[in-house]
């Protein structure tokens, strides 16, 4: 009976801290969302010789449905591992498949300098936590609305959180259920314990055991 006690309160004990362990990491998770800024150039294009040859700015390319998904994508995604994106270009085209999101990291915005562009090839400057200042100019800029990075992975780590809530939520299932098979297990016990005691009759000297 010893070994029944010790062992269910070793597993209630590890439940337990099971349990803990994920409702201390659970607020963490909902901390890292960030906001994502981005500014547009319209009808501009990186020039992609200077930037890359001559002032060694990073850049890969990416097929995306629409724009929209492209600047994401720079919200969201690296350009190289470790290489965080700054600098995007979208680029339309009339074949599916093809390569029309160009991502770029840019120390300064002067390393990669924009040329004019045919209509609809829009370049965005995008910043993670900081504000782009409004710009002024020739009117091919403008501030665009806010992106909130989080929304990206919304989807991924929503059903992180819920297979994390759903485990807690099991943890404490078991753990009541423990609570009462333990209650059940020691009130049985208590009536086996007192049932093995036996009764002594004494009748004309003689003594029987029931």
């Amino acid at each position: 009976m010893a070994l029944v006690y010790q062992s269910s309160y070793k597993a209630a004990m590890l439940l337990l801290v099971g349990l803990l362990f994920l409702q201390a990491s659970s607020p963490a998770l909902c901390s890292n969302g960030k906001t994502c800024y981005s500014r547009q150039h319209r009808d501009a294009i990186v020039d992609v010789r200077i930037a890359v040859e001559h002032n060694g700015a990073i850049t890969s390319s990416r097929v995306k449905q629409a724009e929209k998904d492209c600047i994401l994508a720079c919200c969201s995604e690296e350009v190289e591992p470790g290489i965080k994106c700054n600098m995007v270009v979208y680029k339309p085209s009339s074949q599916t498949g093809t390569d029309n999101c160009y991502l770029f990291h840019c120390e300064t915005e002067q390393d990669c300098p924009l040329v004019a562009a045919k209509p609809g090839i829009n370049t965005y400057d995008i910043s993670k936590d900081v504000i782009h200042p409004t710009a002024k100019g020739n009117g091919r800029m403008t501030v665009m609305p806010i992106i909130p990075v989080g929304s990206v992975l919304d989807k991924a780590k929503g059903s992180q959180m819920t297979w994390r809530n759903s485990l807690v939520a099991i943890v404490v299932v078991t753990l009541i259920c423990l609570t009462l098979v333990l209650a059940i297990v020691g009130r049985k016990a208590m009536e086996s314990f007192d049932r093995r005691h036996y009764t002594r009759l004494e009748l004309n000297d003689l003594h029987y055991e029931i």
